[in-house]
This record gives C-alpha cells, sequence and structure tokens, in this order.
C-alpha cells in the first residue's frame, strides 16, 4: 500500500465522515422503523472503524506496523460494507420509499460534505 501521511489524513477525513454522515442520516431514519437491535452491530463496527483510524495516525508512516494496519482497517471496512449492504440495504429497500431513499441519500451528501470541513478545519496542516 505505502501510503503516506497527507493521504492517511484523507482517508482519516473520508471514512470518519462518511460513518458520522451515514449515522445522522440513514441510521437515524432506520431507526425509525427497523428494529434498533439490527443497527447495534452497524454502530459497533463504524465505532471499531474510528478507533482503528485514530490508531493508525498515531503510527509513524515508516514503521513496519503501519502497512499491517493499513491492511486490518481495509479488511474491516470491506466487512462492514458488506455486512451493511446484506443486511441492513436489503431490510431498507423493503421498508423505505424510492423518494424517501432518495431523501436519505441526499441528507447523507449533504451532511459528510459538512462533516469533510469540520474535520478539514480540525485537523493540523
Amino acid at each position: 500500500m505505502g501510503i503516506k501521511k497527507p493521504c492517511s489524513k484523507k482517508l482519516y477525513r473520508e471514512l470518519l465522515s462518511h460513518a458520522h454522515a451515514e449515522q445522522e442520516t440513514v441510521y437515524a431514519k432506520a431507526e425509525e422503523r427497523i428494529d434498533r437491535s439490527k443497527l447495534t452491530q452497524a454502530h459497533e463496527e463504524h465505532a471499531d472503524i474510528e478507533q482503528r483510524l485514530n490508531t493508525l495516525r498515531t503510527v509513524d508512516p515508516s514503521s513496519p506496523e503501519r502497512e499491517s494496519q493499513l491492511q486490518d482497517l481495509e479488511d474491516h471496512v470491506t466487512h462492514h460494507v458488506e455486512e451493511e449492504e446484506e443486511t441492513l440495504f436489503k431490510e431498507m429497500q423493503n421498508t423505505f420509499s424510492e423518494e424517501e431513499a432518495e431523501g436519505m441519500g441526499k441528507a447523507f451528501h449533504e451532511v459528510k460534505e459538512r462533516k469533510m470541513k469540520e474535520l478539514e478545519e480540525k485537523m493540523p496542516r
């Protein structure tokens, strides 16, 4: 992989803003009509990914352990996406109308953009 520090900032912002936007928009709407227990795993996976991102940010880019931590993060993100698509999103497709889904998508992108800007402002240059 060989990701350098500036790229890790971008990775951090992208994944974290995505997770927070998803929780504020998609998961919040899902909780209105889907059993909350079905969202517990998704919330836990987001927390786990965020913890891994925070740990990764403290590792020296030239450290040998960085490569394995990046691979570990990739594996966890991939697992989360697969789980989400196979369970939660399928149930949401059967629960929400196309119009509602489009509204959630629009809200998600707006919140993600705002979160990206907030993270950019908080991160050291």
